[in-house]
């Protein structure tokens, strides 16, 4: 059986136009930056940890305060709290991993939900909230709720409006160790003391 010369042109065009829209969607999938599907990452927060002053950690009754000092000796922890007693030294690695944790990692699924269902999730009233403020005055909430299904993340509201709140709310999810940097206590934050040479 013979076909029309005009026929198998036709035929031929759109076996390529299939194979290059074939191509490029295979292509497109593999890149998750253009891949319909692909989770957006979004930071919780927009600014570095050397413009952080201060971060405050609340659970429940019990607050936390630790603060930068605007000087200090060579090898010495800028960070100091006033607990168990005023300008006591911070562990600086303590302070850089949490500002690592809320500074550095990012959130895939977020999702809104009406505010009165914020309890469902443990954010009404908040199981725990870091206050974060920086050295230009401005300051920054994050309030922490119940563990996610999986268990690894924590529900959480990153900078609530509060005058006046919104009816639906987004949600974030972050990372479950902020639960036990919270509950830390103020002795736990303390620098380890160097030990005493030997003469």
């Amino acid at each position: 059986m013979l076909f029309p010369k005009q026929t198998l042109l036709w035929v031929g065009l759109a076996l390529v136009l299939g194979l290059t829209a074939a191509v490029v969607e295979l292509r497109r999938s593999d890149n998750p930056e253009t891949s319909p599907n692909a989770a957006v990452r979004s930071p919780y927060f927009d600014f570095a940890p050397d413009q952080v002053q201060s971060v405050s950690l609340r659970q429940g009754e019990r607050e936390l305060r630790i603060y930068r000092l605007a000087e200090v000796k060579a090898q010495k922890s800028p960070w100091r709290s006033d607990l168990p007693q005023a300008n006591t030294p911070v562990s600086q690695p303590a302070v850089e991993f949490l500002l690592n944790v809320l500074l550095e990692s990012a959130g895939e699924r977020d999702f809104s939900v009406l505010r009165e269902r914020l309890g469902e999730y443990g954010l009404a009233p908040p199981q725990g909230e870091i206050i974060l403020r920086l050295v230009n005055g401005k300051s920054h909430r994050l309030l922490l709720g119940n563990p996610d299904f999986k268990g690894d993340s924590l529900y959480a509201l990153v900078d609530p409006p509060v005058d006046p709140p919104p009816e639906e709310m987004t949600i974030r999810l972050v990372p479950r160790s902020l639960e036990e940097l919270i509950r830390r206590s103020p002795q736990d934050w303390q620098t380890v003391p160097e030990p005493m040479a030997s003469p």
